[in-house]
């Protein structure tokens, strides 16, 4: 019973969009297009944060590897300055 209502629910409802859609045809295209557009949008900004977040992480190694900072409390002795300068 209950799957017969349903099924009779679903054709009703069908049917009645598409008398209602009848009239109102450019509206009904203009609603559509505008939800096809906004879920491109969606997908393409999401498409576009994936491909940054992976190219700034394949490039992270590289860009940060060449800062290097050392610090200390006091000055660094000459033997400190020529190991440094090796690295």
């Amino acid at each position: 019973m209950i799957g017969a209502l349903r099924s009779l629910l679903q054709r009703w409802t069908w049917v009645m969009a598409w008398r209602e859609s009848r009239s109102r045809r450019a509206r009904l295209a203009l609603f559509a297009s505008s939800m096809i557009l906004g879920a491109a949008a969606l997908i393409a900004i999401g498409s576009f944060r994936d491909a940054v977040l992976e190219s700034v992480e394949e490039q992270s190694k590289a860009l940060l590897g060449a800062d290097l900072v050392l610090s200390g409390r006091s000055r660094f002795g000459a033997e400190e300055e020529a190991l440094f300068q090796t690295l």
